[in-house]
């Protein structure tokens, strides 16, 4: 048994409809739905623009972030503008994003002047004559 033809399923009117919408386009007019699609796809593209623009001023801040202070000084006020945003805003973003230096790093660079203190106070002069002898 053979499918019947789409056209045998649509009645006159839906056809003619089908048509008319056809012909509207065709000479350049957009139906509703039409226009709809259009909204939706200006939106979308609009959202992954902005997202894009996103992705690259955040890889931006993390390259300055890790620039020593005298290369970010030279490039800030040009890296400001391309961001398209003050300098003092970038100041900050960058700021927040600098990796922070701790304390136990700052004393692990000479590990052999880690002294433990004595259990029980200790006089330093008798100390002092002590080492003399």
């Amino acid at each position: 048994m053979r499918p019947e033809p789409i056209h045998a399923q649509l009645t006159k009117a839906q056809i003619k409809q089908m048509a008319d919408r056809a012909q509207a386009r065709s000479d350049g007019a957009s139906d509703d739905d039409d226009a709809e699609w259009e909204r939706g796809f200006d939106e979308t593209c609009e959202k992954a623009r902005r997202e894009r623009n996103r992705e690259i001023i955040e890889a931006e801040l993390e390259r300055l972030a890790l620039l020593p202070p005298v290369d970010y000084a030279l490039e800030r006020t040009a890296a400001a503008k391309r961001l398209g945003m003050p300098v003092s805003t970038l100041d900050k973003l960058v700021k927040a994003r600098r990796p922070k230096k701790s304390a136990k790093a700052s004393t692990d660079f000479l590990p052999h002047w880690k002294v433990n203190p004595w259990p029980e106070p200790v006089d330093g002069a008798d100390l002092l004559e002590e080492l003399r002898r």
